[in-house]
């Protein structure tokens, strides 16, 4: 760790790290070297250890919530440029700004910025069919017991099971 670097900024750093921002952008937005960025960053050295002490994550969590905030804030005004400036902004960078800057702020909130859902017609269909064959297994040994006898088969050390010697 270098003997400068506060461990705000390195708070600060993995926040934006975190966001999305590259090391060579962190670096010069809190003022601390890009090599420096790069080991609190990976956790390299004695980062690591410092990433892990409550006092550091206190400070990645009040880091989060002011990054929220001004994101949130920024986002804000965005929208209110956008609409304010249609004749002269395009509307497009502007509502475009915003809706990053939302997404941003979802993400340090640990919101969603994208809901999806699949389901996988096929495995369900093939779970229905297992179930259907199982509870009929069930109810056949039930009814009938069987008594299995295992002979070799003819192909490749595959066996023939009877039920009750029928094939």
């Amino acid at each position: 760790m270098g003997a400068t670097t506060d461990p705000i900024k390195a708070a600060q750093a993995m926040e934006l790290a975190d966001v999305g921002y590259p090391s060579t952008q962190i670096a010069p937005l809190i003022g601390v070297p890009g090599s420096t960025i790069r080991d609190i960053i990976r956790k390299h050295g004695r980062w690591g250890e410092i990433a892990e002490r409550p006092v550091f994550v206190k400070l990645r969590e009040e880091q989060n919530k002011a990054l929220e905030a001004a994101g949130r804030a920024l986002a804000a005004k965005f929208w209110i440029h956008a609409e304010e400036n249609i004749a002269k902004l395009s509307p497009y960078k502007a509502v475009i700004g915003g809706s990053i800057l939302i997404d941003k702020a979802q993400l340090l909130a640990g919101l969603p910025t994208e809901i999806t859902a699949s389901v996988n017609v096929h495995i369900e269909q093939r779970v229905d069919g297992l179930v259907e064959a199982l509870s009929q297994a069930l109810l056949l040994k039930q009814a009938d017991p069987p008594v299995i006898d295992v002979t070799p088969g003819a192909t490749l050390g595959a066996t023939v099971i009877k039920a009750n010697n029928k094939p």
